[in-house]
């Protein structure tokens, strides 16, 4: 199997972003360094010496880069708007860690954030958050509204949309206007 190539990030920005590439940069020349074959899915757990990456190794099992920098929380209660979240620190896996809760800002630029269309982050959710550069901790990603189903609402004529927020490390340009019939030919 020939290796695997990955994209080098490179960010100008501060914040969590920046954080994100030079760990994911990390990352790389670790396996560059270790000659990984990729065979198959990378996996996130959580280890006592902070979040463990693991790659699979051609016919070895897995290899894997540990860092105390990225860790997981749940919103002590519902978030809707602000500038920073209140995360309860668990496992990738949502149980309680007993740490002390985290004050986390929502986006690098520590401007205040509002939750479009009346979601909310909710107390059950697990949010990854990274160390930046400056000593803050960082929501891992940048908010993305998207529209996630649609309905025609025979009662009052309009055609509703139901939206959601995800948080991702970073987002591809969005398309030109797209003819909606074109998608529902077949119906």
């Amino acid at each position: 199997m020939p290796s695997p190539s990955f994209k080098r990030f490179r960010f100008g920005e501060s914040g969590s972003n920046a954080a994100f590439a030079r760990h994911w940069n990390n990352l790389l020349e670790v396996l560059d360094g270790m000659r990984l074959q990729v065979s198959g899915d990378l996996t996130l757990s959580s280890t006592p010496q902070g979040t463990l990456l693991g790659v699979k190794r051609a016919g070895t099992g897995e290899a894997g880069f540990t860092t105390d920098k990225i860790r997981f929380g749940k919103p002590d209660a519902a978030f809707t708007t602000g500038d920073l979240i209140t995360l309860v620190p668990c496992a990738i896996d949502g149980v309680d860690t007993d740490e002390d809760d985290e004050d986390v800002w929502m986006l690098p630029d520590q401007s205040e954030f509002t939750m479009p269309h009346s979601t909310t982050i909710a107390t059950t959710m697990i949010v990854p958050f990274m160390l930046g550069s400056d000593g803050e901790w960082y929501v891992f990603g940048t908010p993305v509204t998207i529209m996630s189903d649609h309905q025609f609402n025979t009662t009052t004529g309009e055609l509703q949309n139901k939206y959601r927020v995800l948080f991702v490390p970073f987002a591809g340009t969005v398309s030109d206007w797209v003819d909606a019939t074109a998608d529902y030919e077949d119906c």
